[in-house]
């Protein structure tokens, strides 16, 4: 009498766990998660930044002197707005401080950059340079009077 031969036993796979299920869509979405909530740390960043800037002293006073110069408003028209993106320095302690900026505008007539360069000792911010530069004629208006 013969044996049957045997065959041997092979193991079944072990199940796939979530991973193994899931990964096609779990992965982009891991990766998209991450560059949104980094995007959203630049634009808070940037809009707290632009914030600051804009309440400072030197740029509300330059801005109240661009809009109350006849010269700029007859050159571009009223009202005067201010564009999204300052570029510059502003830096400021309680008694001490330094901002050099260059503010965009625009009016119905025409585009203009305000030029600031201002220094603060104590609680006063004093101005060195403040102008205004026309962007279509390169005209420079200077707004101190000197």
């Amino acid at each position: 009498m013969t044996t049957p031969t045997s065959t041997p036993l092979t193991p079944a796979p072990a199940p796939k766990g979530w991973w193994g299920h899931n990964w096609k869509w779990a992965l982009p979405i891991g990766c998209i998660s991450i560059t949104a909530v980094c995007v959203g740390v630049i634009l808070t960043g940037l809009f707290v930044g632009l914030g600051y800037v804009r309440s400072s002293g030197p740029y509300v006073d330059a801005m109240a002197r661009v809009r109350a110069s006849t010269e700029v408003t007859d050159t571009i028209g009223m009202p005067v707005e201010e564009e999204f993106l300052v570029s510059g320095n502003f830096n400021a302690t309680p008694t001490s401080g330094a901002a050099s900026m260059a503010i965009p505008i625009k009016g119905p007539k025409g585009k203009a950059t305000v030029y600031v360069s201002a220094t603060r000792s104590g609680s006063v911010w004093t101005f060195s340079s403040l102008y205004v530069d026309i962007t279509a004629t390169q005209e420079r208006i200077d707004l101190l009077g000197k």
